[in-house]
């Protein structure tokens, strides 16, 4: 696949890492994908309307942006506006950089692509094929023409005196096939990698019986960092409409992530459910009439019969 192929699949799962649901306020179609491609999204106070933008890079004393460039998401409206942030406008930012996801994303495009050249190249060269010479017009001739009765199944005659010194020479090697398995796991290495910095974790995904809870939890921790922070980005995003009088709640995708339970907050403490009956373990004299009823029973099957 080209790059861009892998652009719009990369794309289309960023805009749906996160779930933003309100039922006062009307969002946009996917306001993640603003995030993903302009690296924030932002609602105007003054017009209640969600407007794309950057700020203007000046900052105030506290070190905080002061003024957001601002057009509405119309595709048509040229007009910018000024706005001062957190009074006229909040911003939500994809990352503390705001850093579109694309950018990311078209490293790992790239590098797919050209996994796939190499794939195709391989799976050319590894096709088994006779490539014969022919040294004249006629001899060449004779040559297609015998292929073409070998296609069709027709029997082949050759003129004496013309493909005695055939030359055939082996441009591809069959053997070479099991070598495409090293470039699909190259390529899915790959995917991990990238997954990974969206706290997606597939590194693991064949060897988690092989490593113990601590390295497990470890690596959990590592790969849900990226996520945690482009996250905590809207945690404050909602806080701050919060405060400006709109609802807004933004989760994440269950598609992608887990929601934490009980027991992992309590890392490692687990409670009994109250459904769960736990049987009760016999007394010794329970034990010993339950031997005896067992050996009376084993007494009567080897009765013989007809006494």
């Amino acid at each position: 696949m080209t790059v861009n192929d892998y652009m719009n699949i990369q794309l289309n799962r960023d805009i749906n890492l996160f779930l933003w649901k309100s039922e006062t306020m009307k969002l946009p179609r996917d306001p993640e994908f603003y995030n993903a491609t302009m690296g924030c999204l932002g609602f105007d106070l003054t017009t209640g309307k969600w407007v794309r933008g950057e700020f203007n890079g000046m900052l105030d004393e506290d070190g905080d942006f002061t003024t957001f460039i601002a057009l509405s998401l119309a595709s048509e409206d040229k007009g910018a506006r000024e706005l001062k942030n957190h009074t006229e406008v909040v911003v939500c930012r994809n990352n503390p950089l705001m850093i579109p996801s694309i950018v990311k994303n078209r490293w790992f495009s790239e590098l797919r692509s050209e996994y796939d050249k190499s794939l195709m190249a391989l799976i050319i060269m590894t096709r088994y094929s006779k490539a014969l010479v022919a040294f004249s017009d006629q001899q060449k001739k004779q040559i297609e023409e015998a292929l073409k009765g070998i296609k069709e199944g027709m029997p082949v005659v050759f003129t004496s005196g013309i493909l005695e010194e055939v030359t055939q020479l082996d441009l591809t090697n069959p053997q070479d096939a099991d070598k495409i398995q090293y470039l699909s796991s190259a390529m899915g290495d790959v995917d991990k990698r990238e997954a990974n910095l969206k706290g997606i974790d597939l590194e693991l995904l064949d060897k988690r019986a092989q490593v113990t809870s601590n390295e497990l939890k470890q690596y959990d921790d590592l790969t849900t960092l990226e996520y945690t922070i482009m996250y905590n980005e809207r945690i404050r995003f909602v806080e701050e409409m919060k405060k400006n009088g709109y609802e807004l709640e933004i989760v994440r995708n269950p598609i992608f992530f887990d929601e934490p339970t009980e027991e992992d907050i309590k890392e490692g403490e687990f409670e009994t459910k109250e459904d769960e009956e736990i049987p009760e373990e016999p007394s010794g004299d329970e034990k010993g009439q339950e031997g005896t009823k067992e050996e009376e029973k084993k007494d009567d099957n080897e009765k013989p019969e007809g006494n």
